[in-house]
């Protein structure tokens, strides 16, 4: 699984993006975003 692709988008489709940065359940939106941006900062390192 590339993590760093699916964070920085660059090889991810708009469908694959969609569910983790626009949950259907808006209670999972602050957790999700807090998923996303950890993953991205462990990858920046």
């Amino acid at each position: 699984m590339d993590t760093h692709g699916l964070v920085a988008g660059d090889e991810s489709t708009p469908e694959d993006l969609s569910p983790v940065i626009l949950p259907h359940n808006e209670q999972a939106s602050p957790v999700a975003m807090s998923l996303l941006i950890a993953a991205y900062r462990l990858r920046r390192r």
